[in-house]
């Protein structure tokens, strides 16, 4: 799990995980609490990873060209509804344009 959300802090993943402090993260972070079958299946959700990959270290590991901040932005729109997508998309492709100079 660390490998996946390397450079997230986690403040960020308490809010992409939808918990409601940082008291069951840093727990299961720090190795003093098993992983709950719930925060499992979220943050296979969350992050899509391959559960195979994550429970028993076969099938596809995780591409990890991403930053931190590009995997933040990822996560946070798969989080999102459908209607939030959309306005993601639509101002990415409009910041995405060239800007052309005014004289």
């Amino acid at each position: 799990m660390k490998e996946v959300t390397n450079g997230l802090k986690q403040p960020e993943i308490v809010k992409l995980l939808g918990e409601k402090g940082p008291h069951r993260v840093n727990s299961i972070y720090s190795g003093k609490q098993r992983v709950p079958e719930d925060f499992l299946v979220k943050f296979i959700e969350v992050f899509k990873v391959d559960a195979n990959w994550l429970l028993l270290g076969v099938g596809e590991s995780p591409k990890m060209e991403l930053n931190s901040r590009e995997r933040a932005l990822i996560a946070n729109y798969r989080a999102s509804s459908e209607e939030a997508r959309r306005s993601v998309e639509t101002t990415a492709a409009l910041l995405a344009q060239p800007q052309t100079k005014k004289d």
